[in-house]
């Protein structure tokens, strides 16, 4: 009997010490050994790729075109995991001088194999083809250190040149909350490709002497923006230029378009549209100046140019016939008429406005001189672009505005010598035939008694 009493006289002292083992172990602030717990680590391996690019319905790009081409994959890769304090935890630069793909620009993609990462919620970041930025100097950022990727990069438009070892630059950039599996990171291209078509449609052969397209950015964003924001142009922007200069378009059918090989530029926005500067000239029989399809006209239904796109730009010589009617409020003694004028006998309709003061222009009519087709002008949509009011000629807020087929403004009542002109873009969409005409028109002062 005295035997077994002390067995259970043993069992409180017993039970104090497995519940201090058990409150040890769920403290998490020590280990069994006396050292800090490890944190949770989770088994992950990373799949690289490219994104798809995109097309705009508006140019029509073809299920060809958005293939990629040769050179326009994977050269050179490098992937960061970041935790909460920007550090970076993991970094993948995999050596790919021995991969044949990626020598030429051409690896689909890459996987990085399991390996081990502390669980939370992290940053990830990845590069592609970066040697062509300007600046790409925090790709050399190792494990442990902070990572400081900059906002803006520079990238030169039109560099592609697999050949030369010059690869399309792209990023990546997500916030992953850390879990087991796969995690697939597509890269972005910077850049977008565009081609220029050119068609003639006047019944004439027509001489291209020199194109240019402007303005793209020399600059952009590292990553994407919310909201597809695009770094506004500045005075140093690129130029498309070179491209179909001294090409020939005559009316046979094998030779009335052109194109120009691809182009790459930077993602550019513009609220004008982008600007296209033709000189031209007209051979054969026509009616209008040698040189009436050339000047300055703008790409109003292309106005933004975000990156990983693909655009044809069409742009098409017809002739058209635009009349206008004018409209002021100091006439002359013995009445006012409306002036009528067109765009087929001068490339800047001319608009004179006799005494300054409240005007109104009228879109009266419009016609196809190649297919003789008259336009509904009331079922077209109309409107105003690039107001050049530099002589100070137009006065008031808004310079001009319009509404259905109606133009209005106001003119300084007494003009200098150095108020001679102000010039507008009038622009009309023909959704039927998928073309936006553009038209250049001149507004002049011209004294009230002038005869």
């Amino acid at each position: 009997m005295k035997n077994r009493l002390n067995q259970y006289k043993r069992l409180p002292l017993l039970a104090g010490l497995f519940a201090l083992i058990a409150f040890g172990c769920v403290s998490g602030e020590r280990g069994g050994n006396g050292d800090p717990d490890l944190p949770e680590m989770v088994e992950v391996d990373l799949q690289v790729g490219v994104s798809d690019v995109s097309g705009s319905l508006q140019t029509k790009a073809s299920a060809d075109d958005l293939k990629p081409l040769d050179g326009e994959l994977i050269h050179s890769l490098v992937v960061f995991i970041v935790d909460a304090s920007g550090k970076v935890e993991k970094k993948f630069q995999p050596d790919l001088s021995n991969n044949t793909g990626a020598q030429a620009g051409n690896l689909e993609n890459w996987k990085s194999g399991s390996f081990e990462v502390t669980r939370g919620v992290k940053r990830i970041y990845a590069f592609a083809n970066w040697e062509l930025l300007k600046d790409h100097s925090f790709i050399s950022t190792a494990e442990g250190v902070t990572l400081v990727p900059p906002d803006i990069v520079e990238w030169e438009n039109n560099s592609f040149d697999p050949v030369n070892k010059k690869f399309l630059p792209m990023s990546f950039s997500e916030t992953w909350t850390v879990s087991a599996g796969t995690k697939k990171i597509e890269l972005v291209r910077l850049v977008s490709r565009m081609k220029v078509f050119i068609r003639n449609e006047a019944g004439h052969d027509i001489t291209i002497n020199h194109l240019k397209i402007s303005p793209f950015n020399t600059k952009s964003y590292l990553f994407g923006k919310d909201g597809n924001t695009i770094l506004p142009t500045t005075g140093n922007e690129w130029s498309i230029v070179d491209i179909l200069d001294n090409v020939s378009l005559t009316t046979t059918t094998d030779a009335q378009e052109a194109s120009s090989g691809w182009i790459y530029v930077n993602e550019s926005a513009t609220d004008n549209g982008f600007e296209v500067a033709l000189e031209t000239i007209s051979k054969g029989t026509f009616s209008h100046a040698t040189d009436f399809h050339g000047g300055t006209k703008r790409t109003s239904f292309v106005k933004r140019i975000p990156r990983n796109r693909v655009w044809n730009l069409r742009l098409v010589f017809a002739s058209y016939k635009l009349t206008l009617g004018i409209e002021g409020e100091n006439p002359p003694i013995g009445g006012y008429p409306d002036v009528m004028t067109n765009v087929e006998e001068d490339t800047n309709l001319a608009c004179e406005i006799f005494g300054g003061g409240p005007f109104t222009l009228e879109i009266k009519k419009l016609e196809s001189l190649e297919s003789g087709n008259n336009y509904d002008v009331n079922k077209l949509a109309w409107s105003i672009g690039n107001i050049n009011n530099e002589s100070g000629l137009l006065v008031g807020t808004p310079l001009l505005t319009i509404n259905g087929t109606k133009i209005t403004g106001r003119m300084v009542g007494a003009a200098t010598g150095d108020q001679d002109s102000a010039t507008f873009i009038l622009e009309v969409r023909n959704t039927e035939e998928n073309r936006t005409l553009s038209f250049t028109v001149t507004l002049r002062f011209k004294d009230i008694f002038a005869s």
